[in-house]
């Protein structure tokens, strides 16, 4: 499987292996690569030649614990409809935002109704065509 480099990335892994072994000072090892003596240096040191993970360390939700736990109890009880369960925690938390409520029902693999529970979901009764036009106003 070969590896895939980002956009930005002037070395490979032959070329950080060979700075790896190299006892070069990192100016001359710059010269050899066409690479700044920062790159030169971070692969020197590095114990290995791949990429660093480019992902966030430590996400920050806008939810916290407690409120996850109401939407999945909400979500999974009621099967309230994403902007229902949305305007019930914009009381609680004025930071939440109607997509961060669907990425966690994505997430938790609740954003989609099951099928023996959509009957229980449907708000409205269906009528025949027509029905409303009787009633005059």
């Amino acid at each position: 499987m070969s590896q895939v480099y980002h956009s930005n990335a002037k070395t490979n892994v032959n070329n950080r292996e060979q700075i790896q072994k190299c006892s070069d000072t990192n100016q001359a090892i710059a010269e050899r690569f066409n690479i700044s003596k920062q790159t030169a240096s971070k692969w020197r040191n590095r114990g290995f030649v791949t990429d660093a993970s480019s992902c966030p360390k430590n996400i920050e939700y806008s939810v916290t614990k407690l409120e996850t736990a109401s939407l999945i109890s909400i979500r999974r009880s009621s099967w309230l409809a994403l902007d229902e369960v949305f305007e019930t925690l914009l009381g609680q938390n004025d930071a939440i935002s109607r997509s961060s409520v669907y990425r966690f029902f994505v997430k938790h693999g609740i954003n989609q109704v099951p099928a023996q529970q959509k009957d229980k979901a449907k708000k409205f009764k269906a009528y025949e065509p027509g029905y409303w036009s009787c009633f005059k106003v």
